[in-house]
């Protein structure tokens, strides 16, 4: 196969690309939330906003 010559190459580019769509995707939730939520549920905001 042609995925098996470097795995561990292939895996820290996928892992890096993957933390950073990772990072950006938990941010933009967490904007939608702060943005959304406050006047509908309070108590999830005071969660993620202590």
């Amino acid at each position: 196969m042609m995925l098996v010559d470097r795995p561990s190459e292939k895996f820290r580019v996928v892992n890096q690309r993957v933390r950073h769509l990772t990072k950006q995707r938990i941010l933009e939730m967490v904007y939608s939330i702060i943005c959304l939520l406050p006047e509908r549920c309070p108590q999830i905001s005071g969660l993620i906003l202590p």
